[in-house]
């Protein structure tokens, strides 16, 4: 049991957690609750209180492959659209699929069938689709280059996805 609590304390040790702004995460959690339940889970609870409603909890991916999204959106009144929704994405540095150079983290997601989930929820672009984050932060792309780095983007095509994070969410001009 020591060595399991060890191990699990061990590998949390090196994920980042990403901050993101409210439209950011609005937007995120709007992607992933139409993610088909192959590649996310989802739970579903009543609330009970003045406007009845559930709340649909969805973490995405199931596997792991360096980082995870979970999202908590509130619908009430039967509402198809929800009236409030909070994401965090957690990106694990020391994972095998996660490369770190500069300001940005990159993952490919090489699995077919998550790509092909988010290739087919994602609106805009083809033959590759784009997913991206508002919030954005001034710094070293992963290729060296001096520009704005999204918080958040997904590239994909049917098969696979190149994911890129901002290291440096929140950090100011001056430091």
């Amino acid at each position: 049991m020591i060595y399991l609590f060890v191990g699990i304390f061990s590998l949390s040790a090196h994920a980042y957690d990403l901050k993101l702004k409210q439209f950011d995460q609005e937007k995120l959690a709007d992607l992933i609750g139409k993610l088909p339940l192959t590649v996310r889970t989802r739970v579903i609870t009543d609330i009970y209180g003045p406007v009845e409603g559930i709340s649909v909890k969805s973490e995405f991916p199931k596997e792991d492959v360096g980082f995870k999204a979970v999202c908590e959106s509130k619908y009430f009144n039967n509402s198809p659209y929800a009236s409030s929704s909070v994401c965090t994405m957690t990106v694990d540095e020391q994972h095998p699929n996660v490369d770190t150079k500069y300001d940005e983290f990159k993952l490919l997601m090489a699995d077919a069938t998550t790509a092909a989930a988010l290739f087919e929820h994602i609106s805009y672009g083809r033959p590759e689709k784009d997913f991206r984050s508002f919030g954005k932060d001034k710094g070293l792309t992963f290729d060296g280059k001096t520009t704005y780095i999204f918080h958040y983007r997904f590239k994909c095509s049917a098969e696979s996805c190149v994911m890129n994070f901002s290291k440096i969410i929140g950090r100011d001009d001056d430091q």
